[in-house]
């Protein structure tokens, strides 16, 4: 075989490992033959103006936290990594919220939960796919 085939299938292989263990999900057979996990359609995550289920969301929440982050493109990768495997994950600004670092931080949450219990409930199952570091945090209000 020759040297640039087996380097192809040396980076499909690593491209595989990669999201089998991020994911904790072992691609089909299908799936394989189509270069990994199939496309899954995410939410969108570009800006604009509130709609109104953001509008009358609450500010305050219970979050899991996976990543934080002084660069925007590091801690998006992350919230789309996180959505792959399922997670409905955000990146939030920690000077938007009173109970969040004021230094500013791009950070990553698997999810927004009303209750401390409600996060402590999905938090083995954030781990589980690979986010080891995870923990829970309240984001204390909105800043205006």
């Amino acid at each position: 075989m020759k040297l640039k085939s087996k380097l192809i299938i040396a980076l499909f292989s690593l491209c595989m490992i990669t999201i089998i263990s991020a994911c904790g999900e072992v691609p089909s057979d299908e799936e394989a033959r189509h270069g990994g996990i199939e496309a899954r359609e995410l939410p969108d995550i570009t800006t604009g103006s509130k709609t109104s289920d953001e509008e009358n969301a609450p500010s305050a929440f219970y979050g899991i936290w996976i990543s934080a982050s002084h660069i925007q493109s590091e801690a998006d990768k992350t919230a789309n990594a996180a959505r792959d495997c399922g997670f409905d994950a955000q990146v939030y600004e920690t000077t938007d919220w009173e109970n969040l670092s004021p230094e500013h931080w791009y950070v990553v949450s698997a999810g927004e939960y009303a209750t401390k219990e409600e996060a402590a409930e999905m938090l083995p199952k954030v781990k589980a796919a690979g986010f080891d570091s995870a923990y829970i945090k309240y984001t204390g209000n909105k800043k205006a």
